[in-house]
Formats: structure tokens, sequence, C-alpha cells
């Protein structure tokens, strides 16, 4: 009875070759519990007998109790996932493994899909698991085993899932929105070989070793059997996960166009109307609600037949120019163009545009996206042309 798993850990006091560890007595350590008995016989003098020198004392192998713990580590994204953007590579989210058992072992890395999420990996850009080789950072070219090897107990090691953007190296088209979310589980397995005296774990540096299997049976006090004491819930025994991921952070753009009149050789600025000769001014608006700021950004209009573009101003103030890029709506509580001179808001510049072959373009640095509490940031390109 004394033998009995249960009892290694309340009789560790005993003898130990070892220092306790958080896990508890090392694996293979040998608890001896000797004793002495000293009894008379008649009149002869006492007698004493030391088990520790005569033999029958109690001894037994501590077993191979088999636990671990893997978490996820936080980043910026939505609960904790890792942000990356158009054409990011190398982007990683990244795991703690601790190894609570009471013995070095090695652990094998897999992944799995979570499903419902918004987008996965591919064959042109799949994830990559790296451990961790000291820094806490992953470091390509440094970091390239794919798997833990000798994690000694009550010791933790990071490792990094590395991906790159969908889209990246010529893969096939993903659509991919603001927002959207790649999940993935960290699959963590027990492993080792136990091949040794007794089933003692023998170190394979460099090589992953078997995943271990759970002795079966009665406890034998003179092998190291292997005990999982894992947490099972939703997970195998000598198995443990965590689940981290990605969120893809982009602009997302939204465009309007409008028209107002402005003037007509007739009634001038006094509710004009649209007849030949007037001027009518467009306005394209861009909002971007994103994450993102989009930058290098394009307008290209193609006028309509029956108008032409004022290619220069038309008079002294800023709402008077043929051109101008802004930053408020296109559409004004009156109904009239606005003029940031005279306490209107969004002015950003009267040039910038180019008028030729019936077509008007221009460029706008970056559209940022929204902070403060702001739900979009609005940029708009205003035009004037005539009508023929």
């Amino acid at each position: 009875i004394m033998n009995k798993k249960v009892l290694s850990a309340l009789l560790a006091g005993s003898a130990l070759a070892a220092p306790a560890m958080a896990a508890g007595t090392g694996a293979g350590q040998t608890i001896s519990n000797d004793f002495q008995v000293t009894y008379t016989v008649g009149t002869a003098d006492p007698v004493t007998v030391d088990t520790a020198v005569t033999g029958g004392g109690a001894e037994f192998l501590v077993d191979r109790k088999v636990d671990l713990t893997v978490v996820r580590v936080n980043n910026t994204g939505i609960d904790g996932r890792t942000v990356f953007t158009a054409g990011d590579t190398e982007v990683v989210t990244a795991f703690d493994v601790t190894n609570t058992s009471n013995e070095t072992l090695d652990f094998r890395l897999a992944l799995a899909d979570v499903a419902g999420d918004d987008f996965d990996d591919n064959a042109t850009n799949p994830y990559s698991i790296f451990v961790d080789t000291g820094s806490n950072t992953y470091e390509s070219g440094t970091d390239t085993l794919n798997f833990i090897d000798e994690l000694p107990a009550d010791t933790t090691v990071r490792v990094f899932v590395v991906r790159d953007d969908p889209n990246a190296n010529g893969a096939p088209p993903t659509t991919l929105n603001d927002g959207d979310l790649d999940d993935l589980t960290l699959r963590v397995f027990a492993a080792g070989s136990v091949g040794g005296t007794n089933g003692a774990y023998v170190t394979t540096s460099g090589a992953l070793a078997g995943d271990l299997t759970e002795t079966s049976g009665a406890n034998d006090p003179d092998s190291i059997d292997t005990v999982f004491a894992d947490d099972e819930v939703g997970d195998a025994k000598g198995e443990e996960t965590a689940t981290n991921g990605y969120q893809y952070s982009s602009a997302t753009i939204a465009l309007e166009k409008s028209s107002a009149i402005v003037w007509d050789p007739v009634n001038l600025t006094s509710n004009p109307k649209m007849i030949p000769g007037a001027v009518v001014e467009y306005c394209l608006a861009l909002t971007n609600s994103g994450s993102q700021a989009a930058t290098s950004v394009s307008f290209t209009d193609q006028v309509p037949v029956n108008v032409s573009p004022i290619p220069g101003a038309n008079g002294t103030d800023e709402e008077d120019q043929a051109f101008r890029i802004g930053d408020s709506g296109c559409t004004q509580s009156d109904g009239a163009l606005e003029n940031p001179a005279s306490g209107g808001n969004g002015q950003i510049t009267t040039t910038g545009g180019t008028f030729g072959n019936g077509t008007v373009s221009a460029t706008i640095a970056s559209v940022p996206a929204p902070t403060g509490g702001a739900t979009e940031v609005v940029r708009t390109v205003r035009f004037k042309v005539t009508i023929d």
C-alpha cells in the first residue's frame, strides 16, 4: 500500500535526492524510508536492528507527472489579436508554454484553424511555427526550431506563429475588409523518450521525441510510470491548447458625388439656374471610416459632354476657386458653396488638380483614419464647369 502513486508526494520529505519544484519532486528520484527497532530478550543487552544496514526498508521511484499550460500573448488588436495591414510580412502572434511537469520534456506543436472566422492562411502564405531562443521577440533566421526542445520543469518558453498578408507574394486574391479576423489554435503535446533504465527520460537534444503515453495498470515502485495530470477540458490527455489570432486593418472608403449651381449669366448668384453659360460645381467626397489611412489617393473624373471644366480661378477668394480640396462633406446646410475664408471650414488647398482631354484629376496625399472618437474622416475634391 505504501507504494501507491498518491503517496509519493506525501512521503517526499523522507529522503530527497534533489530540491522540490513547483511541480513536485523530480521524476525518477528514489525515496527511501528506513527505520530502526530496538528490543531486548531476557537479561541480554538491547538489540538494535537498522533497515538501512539489514535491508527491509520501503523504497520507490517517483513517477513522471506530465502537466503543461498554454496561454496567449496579448497584442493590440481586438481581444489581444495581432494587427496587420496590406503588404505586411512576418506578422507574429504568440503563446507562452510552461512545463509544469516534474521532468524536462519535449513538446510537439501543431496548429488548428478556428471555424467561423473571416479568413485563413493559404498555400502561398501559410502559417509557420517558431520557438523563441530567449529574447521573447521573434527574430527571423534565429528562431528556427518548430518544436520545444528539452524544456526543464517549471520553465516557460514563447512560441511564435508567423504569417504574411494573405495577398502577399503573388497569392490568389483574398477579399479582406477592415476588422476581419483570423483565429487559430496552438496545440501542444507532451513528448519525450522514456526508454532509459526503469523508464527514465532520455535526452534527445535537437530532435523531437515521440508523444508520451500514459502508463496503464498498477503502479510499479521500481519503474518510472507516466501520469497525465493536465486539464482535459476540450483537449486530450497530454495536450493543451490556446487560441490567438490576427486582425486585418485597412482603410474603409466610401464615395459620393454631387453637383450644385453657383452662377448663371442671367441671375448671377441670386437663385442661379442651370442654363447654358452657368457655372456648376461638382464635389467628389471620399470618406474613410477604417482603421488605416488611405494614402496616395487619386481622383479621376471624366467630365460629361455639354460641360467644360474651368481650368483656372474665376474669383478672388477661396470659394471662387475653380478647384479646391477640403475636409468637409459635399452637402452644405444652405446648399451653397462653403467659403472657409469667411467662416466655413475644411479648406486644404486650391491647387493640385489637372484638367485635360475632358478629364479632371487630383491627388490627395492621405485620408487619415478617424481618431479621438470620430467615426470618419472626409476629403473632398471640388471643381467647376460651365454648361456649354
